[in-house]
């Protein structure tokens, strides 16, 4: 089994790194609207955003990493949304953050494609079960730890979008050192 899982330890680590940024900031950004006094309809189209700009990643991501390949494609998702979420700890605007939420979530969705078409090319398909299942498991592992960095500073103040951004821009390093194809 160890030796199934070891070409993708990289891509597990990433994921992990991933999962936390995105755990922290699911949460994050709906409790920094609320105490900002933001009315539920407005929250409720912030976050929404977010959605709308995966649903538009679906179709505008496949080509730049059929075209670059996974590593690039995976550093420029990742830059973009790393520098969205700065922005957010920048200004606080409904209209601004609905347009960081929308590229955040290109953004996001791009970062999902990379690896999980990686994992897909690169799998053989009698194991290919195992190796999402791990997968599976870095995402909610990491989607739970992120939540619990919200202890780490003052929800008013901007540390939770840096926090967020060390997360996200980390997670490119075992990608870019992969010796992977």
């Amino acid at each position: 089994m160890a030796a199934i899982l070891k070409p993708f330890i990289a891509l597990y680590a990433a994921m992990l790194l991933l999962a936390m940024a995105l755990g922290l900031l699911s949460t994050f950004v709906s409790l920094r609207l609320t105490i900002e006094g933001f009315s539920a309809q407005v929250t409720g189209l912030i976050l929404t955003s977010y959605f709308v700009g995966s649903v538009v990643g679906t179709f505008c991501c496949r080509p730049l990493i059929k075209s670059v390949g996974h590593i690039r494609s995976f550093t420029a998702f990742a830059a973009l949304a790393t520098a969205m979420i700065m922005l957010h700890g920048c200004y606080m605007s409904a209209v601004a953050w609905s347009v960081f939420r929308f590229f955040s979530g290109i953004a996001t969705i791009g970062l999902f494609m990379v690896i999980e078409s990686w994992i897909n090319e690169c799998t053989q398909a009698q194991v290919r079960g195992r190796v999402f299942s791990i997968y599976m498991v870095m995402t909610y592992l990491g989607s739970g730890l992120g939540q619990q960095f919200l202890n780490l500073g003052d929800p008013k103040e901007p540390i939770l979008f840096f926090v967020i951004g060390f997360l996200l821009v980390s997670c490119i390093i075992p990608v870019a050192l992969t010796h992977s194809i």
